[in-house]
Protein backbone atom coordinates (compact mmCIF):
# COMPACT_ATOMS: atom_id res chain seq x y z
CA UNK A 1 0.00 0.00 0.00
CA UNK A 2 2.93 2.67 0.56
CA UNK A 3 3.97 2.07 -3.14
CA UNK A 4 0.85 2.91 -3.54
CA UNK A 5 0.28 5.77 -2.02
CA UNK A 6 3.91 7.37 -3.29
CA UNK A 7 2.87 6.33 -6.75
CA UNK A 8 -0.29 8.51 -6.24
CA UNK A 9 1.51 11.40 -4.93
CA UNK A 10 4.02 11.40 -7.65
CA UNK A 11 0.97 12.00 -10.12
CA UNK A 12 -1.02 14.53 -8.42
CA UNK A 13 2.22 16.57 -8.13
CA UNK A 14 2.54 16.79 -11.33
CA UNK A 15 -1.24 16.81 -12.40
CA UNK A 16 -1.75 19.93 -9.80
CA UNK A 17 1.36 21.86 -11.14
CA UNK A 18 0.59 21.61 -14.38
CA UNK A 19 -3.11 22.71 -13.73
CA UNK A 20 -1.66 25.59 -11.55
CA UNK A 21 0.89 26.81 -14.18
CA UNK A 22 -1.56 26.71 -16.98
CA UNK A 23 -3.96 29.11 -15.10
CA UNK A 24 -1.36 31.47 -13.24
CA UNK A 25 -1.32 29.79 -10.14
CA UNK A 26 1.87 29.23 -8.04
CA UNK A 27 1.96 25.29 -8.83
CA UNK A 28 4.41 24.44 -6.14
CA UNK A 29 1.66 26.06 -3.78
CA UNK A 30 -0.86 24.29 -4.95
CA UNK A 31 1.06 21.07 -5.05
CA UNK A 32 1.95 21.35 -1.29
CA UNK A 33 -1.85 21.72 -0.79
CA UNK A 34 -2.87 18.69 -2.72
CA UNK A 35 -0.32 16.59 -1.43
CA UNK A 36 -1.52 17.64 1.89
CA UNK A 37 -4.89 17.05 1.52
CA UNK A 38 -4.29 13.62 0.37
CA UNK A 39 -1.79 12.23 1.92
CA UNK A 40 -3.53 13.48 5.71
CA UNK A 41 -6.93 12.13 4.61
CA UNK A 42 -5.80 8.56 3.67
CA UNK A 43 -3.17 8.37 6.75
CA UNK A 44 -6.21 9.31 8.86
CA UNK A 45 -9.24 7.57 7.60
CA UNK A 46 -6.68 4.19 7.01
CA UNK A 47 -5.80 4.32 10.58
CA UNK A 48 -9.33 5.32 12.01
CA UNK A 49 -11.20 2.17 9.70
CA UNK A 50 -8.02 0.05 10.75
CA UNK A 51 -8.83 0.28 14.13
CA UNK A 52 -12.42 -0.07 13.80
CA UNK A 53 -12.34 -3.29 11.76
CA UNK A 54 -9.81 -5.15 14.37
CA UNK A 55 -11.32 -3.77 17.43
CA UNK A 56 -14.68 -3.76 17.00
CA UNK A 57 -15.72 -6.15 14.37
CA UNK A 58 -12.71 -8.59 14.73
CA UNK A 59 -11.90 -8.67 11.61
CA UNK A 60 -8.67 -10.62 9.92
CA UNK A 61 -5.85 -8.25 10.66
CA UNK A 62 -4.38 -8.45 7.04
CA UNK A 63 -7.29 -8.59 5.26
CA UNK A 64 -8.58 -5.26 7.42
CA UNK A 65 -5.16 -3.22 6.69
CA UNK A 66 -6.09 -3.67 3.14
CA UNK A 67 -9.79 -2.66 3.13
CA UNK A 68 -9.03 0.22 5.46
CA UNK A 69 -6.01 1.27 3.18
CA UNK A 70 -8.90 1.58 0.42
CA UNK A 71 -11.05 3.55 1.79
CA UNK A 72 -8.24 5.95 3.23
CA UNK A 73 -6.90 6.27 -0.47
CA UNK A 74 -10.72 6.49 -1.85
CA UNK A 75 -11.28 9.73 1.13
CA UNK A 76 -8.11 10.79 -0.36
CA UNK A 77 -8.73 10.90 -3.82
CA UNK A 78 -12.62 13.03 -2.73
CA UNK A 79 -10.38 15.17 -0.74
CA UNK A 80 -8.77 15.99 -4.19
CA UNK A 81 -11.75 16.78 -5.86
CA UNK A 82 -12.24 19.51 -3.51
CA UNK A 83 -9.13 20.79 -3.45
CA UNK A 84 -9.23 20.91 -7.71
CA UNK A 85 -12.70 22.81 -7.24
CA UNK A 86 -10.85 25.59 -5.52
CA UNK A 87 -7.89 25.88 -7.89
CA UNK A 88 -9.68 26.02 -10.98
CA UNK A 89 -11.67 28.97 -9.41
CA UNK A 90 -10.51 31.88 -11.51
CA UNK A 91 -10.31 35.36 -10.20
CA UNK A 92 -12.14 38.26 -12.37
Amino acid sequence: MPIALIIAAIFIGLYFYRSANSIGKNGSLWVGIALGTFLTLSVLVSLVFYFLFVSFLKYNENSSFLLAGFVGMGAGIIGLFVVNHYLNIIPD
